[in-house]
């Protein structure tokens, strides 16, 4: 490589490592917002925000299932599954699918713990979804609901 390949690639990787650091400030930023704004709707006690015709979000909390090893297996011998099915959905721990899929609702429902996972937001609306939102009443929100600036 000629010096001058060796500075103009030296220029690009400061500029992609500014475009990194860049991105690192603007991803914890958008967590901290993300925080923010989820501590904001709790206290407002709002699962689902209309900010606009066409954008909206809700704050979702995901359950989380867990069934411990030793309970599918108890579960899995009632229910006369062969070792081979039992294996199968068994290994450091429970895949709940599987178990679901082997026990069905009722039984899985008697072993597993069930709570609350990490609150997140998800954003609707956009430009697909323009027409449609914008087609309900200039876009007012949904009985139940609040839009920014106005009452629920």
């Amino acid at each position: 490589m000629t010096p001058a390949e060796v500075r103009a690639l030296s220029v690009k990787l400061r500029r992609l490592d500014r475009v990194r650091t860049r991105l690192a400030e603007l991803a914890q930023r958008d967590e901290q917002l993300t925080a923010e704004a989820i501590v904001l709707m709790r206290q407002q006690r709002l699962e689902h925000l209309n900010f606009s015709a066409t954008r909206s979000v809700a704050l979702v909390t995901k359950q989380r299932t867990t069934v411990a090893p030793e309970a599918f297996r108890r579960a899995a011998l009632e229910a006369n599954l062969s070792d081979e099915q039992i294996d199968q959905a068994l290994s450091e721990s429970v895949r709940v699918t599987e178990a679901r899929k082997l026990l069905g609702d009722e039984r899985l429902e008697a072993i597993a713990e069930s709570r609350p996972g990490k609150p997140e937001l998800r954003f609707s609306g956009g430009a697909a979804r323009a027409g449609s939102r914008a087609a309900r009443a200039g876009g007012a929100p949904r009985p139940g609901r609040a839009a920014v600036g106005g009452a629920s």
